[in-house]
């Protein structure tokens, strides 16, 4: 059940930075879990996660991206290309915004790494 998931997520997230290899999952695992199972929520949290610990990749910010204008939530999106502290690739993230037609915020991004280049 959703309960079931949401507490599958709760131990993934738990992994994410853990030094024990044993714990450690492969996060491209977790995604094809989650995507499956089309558990877009519980997927999201995850990515932000590894976001916030500084691991996540360029396809970690795509799919990120992705669940976000899926689930159209907006105010997300906002907060994660204003936080300063999350590092992510800035071209990654610009394209996917105009893929799925949120140019300002592609806009914004970019604006914002021109002035760190």
């Amino acid at each position: 059940g959703k309960k079931d998931f949401s507490g599958a997520m709760e131990q993934y997230i738990k992994t994410i930075g853990s030094a024990n290899s044993i714990n450690r999952l492969e996060p491209s695992y977790v995604i094809r879990r989650f995507l499956d199972a089309q558990r877009i929520g519980n997927l999201t949290s995850y990515l932000q996660k590894l976001h916030s610990a500084g691991m996540a990749n360029s396809d970690h910010t795509t799919l990120l991206l992705n669940c976000y204008t899926k689930l159209n939530d907006v105010s997300r999106l906002n907060e994660f290309v204003r936080d300063e502290s999350l590092s992510f690739e800035k071209e990654t993230a610009i394209r996917v915004c105009k893929q799925a037609g949120y140019h300002e915020h592609a806009l914004y991004l970019a604006k914002k790494h021109n002035e760190h280049d």
